[in-house]
């Protein structure tokens, strides 16, 4: 389960598969509830954006991830399967721009849940399952737990540089009409240092 910020709303998932926003003045459900698949759920500070994973190995949706509309109570694009062998755990970032997922493949990664495209390369250390997830108040470092018995923390710091942050966020360079339908107050580079799209 999850509280949005506000303690307005809670978000529910379980074995049953559907995923319940509940108003938490009345303890009724809101106006929709969908179909899920889902029995972690977090809800971001912001309160806009919920993420559902699934981790019943006899399902089908095993190990995938979906974000939600608070709002709307509906899927914003298509689900992802983000680990190899399923993802157990999600965070995001305090500002809601990131998602970080870990899963039994003993990866962690980052996500621009924007464009729900991957941060960068995958963060290894752990042996075994990662199984929790936290972000720090200022988003810049994530804590993680596994079943090897560790806590382990990591940098989560995009670079100052906007073109190198572009870079790491995109893994690709922009092209110039991008650059500035994204970016307009950045004037595009000559150069962005990963290549020129």
């Amino acid at each position: 389960m999850a509280f949005s910020p506000d303690g307005a709303t809670l978000a529910s998932a379980g074995v049953d598969g559907v995923l319940r926003f509940w108003d938490v003045a009345t303890g009724r459900t809101t106006k929709k509830t969908e179909e899920a698949s889902a029995d972690v759920v977090e809800i971001d500070r912001s309160g806009h954006h919920a993420v559902t994973l699934w981790l019943d190995p006899t399902d089908p949706d095993f190990g995938v991830i979906r974000l939600w509309d608070v709002a709307t109570r509906r899927p914003i694009g298509a689900p992802w399967q983000a680990h190899a062998g399923g993802a157990d755990a999600a965070a995001f970032s305090s500002d809601g721009r990131t998602l970080a997922t870990a899963g039994r493949d003993g990866e962690i990664r980052l996500w621009d849940v924007a464009t729900r495209r991957p941060i960068g390369a995958p963060i290894k250390g752990h042996q075994g399952f990662v199984t929790s997830l936290v972000f720090s108040p200022d988003g810049k470092v994530l804590a993680s737990a596994g079943d090897d018995g560790t806590v382990r923390l990591w940098s989560t710091n995009l670079p100052d540089d906007p073109q190198k942050a572009v870079c790491a966020v995109a893994g690709r360079p922009l092209t110039e009409d991008e650059w500035r339908r994204h970016l307009p107050e950045t004037a595009a580079p000559e150069d962005l240092g990963c290549g020129r799209g």
